[in-house]
């Protein structure tokens, strides 16, 4: 079936269905540790879920597997939402308060980064057309 040059990532199984290669079943294994794999990305790794789910389905992870998976992340970060909203929700006004003078911080620090830069540039140009004697 294929006839190019390097292995492919991604082949077809005779039914026609995506299945990664020999290569990346050896690195991980879907079917038994992908249900890990989800939980993680539809938690604490959140950013990564589409990808971690196109692996999955790719690595043949069995569709009800990753969806219960997929489902008790799910429950799990919104309850953490909900839990974090319900402690910190009548410390609302000391919360906003902190937020505000760490960002008067923030850009106080950054600006006296940008004047170390700056001067840090002057004094090297100066340094630069200085006469050596």
């Amino acid at each position: 079936m294929y006839q190019g040059g390097a292995a492919p990532v991604v082949e077809l199984n005779e039914l026609g269905t995506m299945l990664l290669s020999e290569r990346l079943q050896l690195v991980f294994d879907w079917r038994n540790n992908g249900k890990v794999a989800v939980l993680l990305s539809h938690t604490v790794l959140s950013p990564t879920c589409p990808y971690v789910s196109y692996l999955c389905g790719a690595g043949g992870m069995r569709w009800w597997s990753f969806t219960w998976t997929a489902a008790v992340g799910a429950v799990i970060w919104c309850s953490a939402y909900v839990l974090l909203g319900y402690i910190f929700a009548e410390q609302l006004t000391q919360i906003s308060t902190i937020l505000n003078n760490s960002n008067g911080v923030l850009l106080g620090g950054l600006a006296v980064i940008a004047c170390i830069v700056l001067l840090r540039k002057k004094w090297q140009e100066q340094n630069d057309t200085m006469p050596t004697s």
